[in-house]
């Protein structure tokens, strides 16, 4: 049995096997997929010979073929979605926050060992581990504050990790509340 495609990437074609040949056509394309038994098509000659008599079928399928610029222009789209008002994105501040304190139930609870083990499964560097966990060291109202963002609609976050690491290391929450209020004066979230 053969088959051929004659239709381009990208386009939704038909695709019908029949015997041992094979063409695609959209003229005469079903609307859903078939299969049909064509009992007529017996070999009457095969009977007297002993050879196994043959039964025509035909099967019908959709086909749908990829197409590399359709996924780009899907992709684009998703992110002009992304910017339309309503529906913009979580800032990284706050997923990195969210993060910071899952990793720290899963210390407690026995779940991983070590920040070590946190690193292995999540594929990062032990320090990366030890920057994301230093953002519990924050004043809890500044953590609170980031977890509790507006989403971001356009361009990029107005506070970064790297930034929020010089707060985090102030042991004095006092401290951390005053270099915090002057880090987002300067960059107001939202």
């Amino acid at each position: 049995m053969r088959a051929r495609e004659i239709d381009r990437p990208g386009d939704h074609g038909w695709m019908e096997v029949s015997g041992a040949h094979a063409s695609t056509s959209r003229r005469n394309a079903p609307t859903a997929a078939a299969v049909t038994d064509a009992d007529e098509d017996v070999h009457a000659g095969d009977r007297g010979t002993g050879a196994p008599a043959r039964l025509g079928l035909v099967v019908t399928k959709a086909v749908t073929f990829a197409n590399p610029r359709a996924r780009r222009a899907a992709s684009r789209t998703a992110t002009a979605e992304a910017d339309a008002p309503g529906r913009g994105r979580v800032p990284r501040l706050a997923r990195l926050m969210a993060l910071a304190i899952r990793f720290d139930a899963l210390l407690r609870d026995g779940a991983v060992s070590s920040q070590t083990e946190l690193a292995r499964v999540g594929h990062v560097t032990r320090a990366r581990v030890t920057q994301i966990m230093n953002l519990l060291w924050l004043a809890p109202d500044i953590q609170e504050e980031i977890l509790f963002w507006p989403e971001i609609n356009r361009g990029r976050d107005p506070i970064t990790e790297h930034e929020l690491r010089e707060v985090a290391a102030i042991l004095d929450w006092n401290e951390q509340r005053a270099m915090w209020r002057k880090l987002a004066a300067d960059r107001p979230c939202g």
